[in-house]
């Protein structure tokens, strides 16, 4: 492989220089890749997993750790809160109709284009590919605890809203910046543990880098475009994606609110619209679905593929 390098060529074998030119050679080959730091990579992973998914035994029955470490934050917010997935639903339709500006409202986008952004981030991915993560973990039953689960976690999400909403700050243009790890630095200051907060603050936004990338909504993409159309150039369909989402982030998070809040009720409408073809296609074989969901639903797997799949749906 050759390299432009304005000091002249050079080999990376050999260690001299090869004369006067301006490119320098590398020799990949004097440098074989180990497996080793992948094998060691892979057994990180797999301890890793093994926690998440350590299997305690709950009634008789093996639960996974991840079900219990996602059920008991979601049952304490919605009975403390009093089960505001319930009593604030009225509550929530009234704010989502408040413009920015108006009373404490500040921001940089409105209710609608707030929510409209978020939803954009899950359905599709969320409602599809979570819901097929939780069958291949848990079967027909796992249908039922996503259900549950999503209905519960319903009250974490507006807790993680709210804490965000309280510790945001505005720049000096006036331009809101916030999440997790503004909360993790605020409250670790206001407990005495400025620099706790700021560690646990920066590990989070870079752990959360990995989560924010978006391989899998790509890949997805890709493979029904590759079915539908047949391409199969995946450098291009990745430049063209790519360029398509700096049209809309580089425009700032007003721009993104603008057009997520005229795309996705239109991206909801399709996916409700193909649901209903599909169960009127399939309306026999719903009685026996919803049996087999019953059904399922009592196994220690199947908690686990909602949970999972829950997860997955954000």
């Amino acid at each position: 492989m050759r390299v432009f390098d304005k000091l002249g060529p050079y080999s990376a074998r050999t260690g001299r220089e090869r004369g006067k030119g301006k490119f320098f050679s590398i020799d990949f080959a004097a440098a074989p890749l180990h497996p080793a730091p992948m094998e060691n990579f892979n057994a990180f992973i797999d301890a890793l997993s093994g926690a998440v998914f350590f299997k305690l035994p709950v009634l008789g029955t093996p639960i996974e750790l991840i079900v219990l470490y996602l059920a008991l934050p979601m049952l304490f917010f919605t009975i403390w809160l009093g089960f505001p997935n319930v009593t604030q639903v009225g509550r929530a339709m009234r704010i989502l109709r408040t413009q920015p500006g108006h009373g404490e409202a500040k921001g940089d986008v409105s209710q609608w284009a707030a929510l409209s952004t978020a939803l954009s981030g899950t359905i599709g991915l969320g409602n599809i590919a979570g819901v097929a993560v939780a069958l291949t973990m848990g079967g027909p039953g796992a249908i039922l605890w996503m259900f549950v689960i999503g209905w519960f976690a319903m009250t974490v999400k507006m807790a993680e809203v709210t804490l965000g909403l309280k510790y945001r700050v505005f720049d000096d243009r006036g331009h809101v910046h916030g999440g997790p790890m503004y909360v993790l630095k605020a409250v670790g200051a206001a407990r005495g543990w400025p620099k706790v907060g700021l560690v646990l603050g920066g590990f989070y936004a870079f752990f959360a880098l990995f989560g924010a990338i978006p391989m899998v909504q790509v890949n997805q993409s890709f493979a029904q475009v590759k079915v539908v159309t047949g391409l199969t150039n995946g450098w291009a369909y990745g430049v063209f994606l790519a360029g398509a989402v700096a049209l809309v982030t580089l425009g700032g998070a007003a721009w993104l609110g603008e057009v997520a809040k005229r795309l996705t009720p239109l991206k909801v409408a399709v996916y409700l619209v193909g649901v209903a073809a599909i169960l009127l296609l399939h309306a026999g074989a719903i009685p026996a679905a919803l049996a087999q969901i019953w059904h399922g639903a009592w196994s220690g797997s199947a908690a686990t593929g909602g949970a999972v799949g829950a997860f997955v749906a954000g």
